[in-house]
């Protein structure tokens, strides 16, 4: 069982854990030696990667003596955020604590080590142009600003001609790569395993579903991939991965700041969290986190800085699938005065339903690539469509785009309003209209044809949004009502043929 680390100090209960780390208080203890680094025998990675951000579990071999002692991590995430860093014990015959932490991220570089040798001895070499013979004399970089070099015999403002400045070695205060320092203490000496768990940005990954539809468009292979950057700043070698699909909230480091004054110190391992309802298709399992999805893969892998990969998280194949067609409309409440038809974008929709041999399982939001199976057999690509999260067991529907073998026209065959005044209600407590004429009602009559070019008969569904006040009063097929202004009709078409829809519709006027 994985043992939290108590902040000694401070006495924190079992199960909290640890240590919050604020950048401006932490501050690393100097020891005559140094740190000393956790070795990197042994060292095992879990990878939590999010949409933008990433959960890293970072577990390596640690010799402890008894005491205290100064341990460095290195080769961890330039962007790892300080706040979220905890340190836990994996395994170890004697208690251990943290007193203090600290990430220090003060990579060498050119300015870095230039800005370091302020008030320091370096060695200016400058170089003679016609012969190329060199000289070295030693000043002091009294200011970066210029620079202000100290010579024995002068003062020097800027870089002599044709000279360089060298430095004598790597100041300790600069790094060759982050690390992350912990003064722990133990009871005894021996061997400890200790596990750093950190969120890190630079992280993303998407879904990717690759649909190869068979030519009968009743079937079809689905493949999901995920693709993962990293882009943290650091490698993670033979790392397990794990994908979570879902919006989860991640505060800004001065939200986290804000908050932790009145939440406390509390830290939460993300890759601990996983209770139940575990589903493994091809190695790959998904298991409910909170209320996400986590995906972990099989097998481990080198994710190395800046790279980008993609690993396969579910291949079914056979998948039964159905093709609709649907129109969209708004009946008018007025003479639409056209005397020709108008054409209406027949929509094609691919969809099919979440469950069955290697489906069945929560499926991540993302870009769906469709493929269609020609006369020969070859993949045609016909378009792309998004994705929503989708339970298990749900639906999923996929816009193609406008259909080329199905299409519709509208036209308004008979328009007619009628005026007058309303009749007296019988009832004394019911106020009746007593002013000038009005619009009592409007009578018209639609007609939505549909055509069907291929060679198999289809059903199109036809949406029309109805006016307020809205009545069918005759209709060639029957309607299904889907709400107060929302109706459906169906409407089968036989190949190489069309059907039309006839419906009238009675508008009453509403008083406003």
């Amino acid at each position: 069982m994985v043992k939290s680390i108590h902040w000694h100090r401070t006495g924190i209960a079992a199960g909290s854990i640890a240590l919050f780390l604020g950048a401006s208080l932490c501050v690393a203890v100097a020891t005559p030696n140094g740190p000393t680094a956790a070795s990197m025998r042994g060292r095992s990675v879990l990878l939590t990667v999010f949409g933008d951000f990433g959960v890293v579990r970072d577990t390596r071999d640690v010799a402890l003596n008894s005491g205290m002692n100064h341990i460095s991590f290195p080769e961890i995430s330039p962007l790892l955020s300080p706040q979220t860093a905890f340190l836990t014990d994996v395994r170890s015959d004697h208690p251990v604590w943290v007193t203090e932490q600290s990430f220090d991220d003060n990579l060498i570089s050119a300015n870095s080590l230039y800005q370091s040798y302020a008030g320091h001895t370096v060695t200016v070499i400058t170089t003679n142009p016609k012969t190329l013979a060199t000289s070295h004399k030693t000043a002091t970089l009294i200011s970066t600003d210029g620079p202000i070099l100290k010579f024995r015999d002068r003062i020097e403002v800027g870089i002599p001609p044709n000279a360089r400045i060298v430095y004598g070695a790597i100041p300790s205060s600069l790094l060759v790569e982050p690390a992350l320092e912990a003064d722990i203490g133990t009871t005894a000496a021996g061997p400890s395993r200790l596990a750093l768990t950190y969120l890190s940005g630079g992280f993303g990954w998407s879904a990717d579903y690759i649909m190869r539809l068979d030519q009968a468009v009743d079937q079809a292979d689905l493949d999901v991939l995920a693709t993962v950057t990293n882009g943290s700043g650091a490698d993670y070698p033979n790392a397990r991965l794990q994908f979570v699909s879902g919006d989860v909230q991640h505060m800004p480091v001065p939200e986290a700041l804000e908050a932790a004054k009145v939440l406390g110190h509390v830290t939460t391992n993300a890759a601990a969290m996983v209770t139940s309802d575990t589903y493994t298709v091809g190695g790959t399992t998904r298991q409910p986190l909170l209320e996400f999805y986590l995906y972990t893969l099989p097998n481990p892998t080198t994710l190395l800085k800046s790279e980008t990969k993609q690993f396969t998280l579910l291949a079914a194949q056979s998948v039964p699938v159905h093709e609709t067609f649907e129109v969209g409309y708004s009946s008018p409440n007025s003479d639409v005065g056209s005397d020709g038809e108008t054409p209406l974008g027949v929509e094609t929709y691919v969809g099919f339903t979440d469950k069955g041999p290697k489906l069945g399982i929560p499926l991540p939001s993302g870009v769906v690539h469709i493929y269609k199976d020609d006369e020969s057999g070859i993949s045609e690509f016909v378009g792309e469509a998004s994705v929503d999260r989708t339970p298990r067991l749900g639906s999923v529907k996929l816009d193609l785009g406008q259909s080329s073998d199905v299409s519709a026209k509208h036209v308004q065959t008979y328009f007619h309003q009628v005026y007058g005044r309303p009749t007296p209600s019988p009832s004394p407590n019911v106020v009746t209209y007593v002013g000038p004429t009005r619009l009592l009602f409007t009578d018209t009559t639609e007609r939505i044809t549909v055509a069907n070019a291929k060679t198999k008969p289809v059903s199109v569904d036809v949406y029309v949004q109805m006016p307020t006040g809205w009545g069918i009063t005759s209709e060639s097929v029957q309607h299904a009502k889907l709400s107060s202004s929302l109706v459906k009709w169906t409407v089968d078409v036989p190949p190489s043929a069309s059907t039309a829809l006839v419906y009238s519709v009675r508008v009453t006027q509403v008083d406003e």
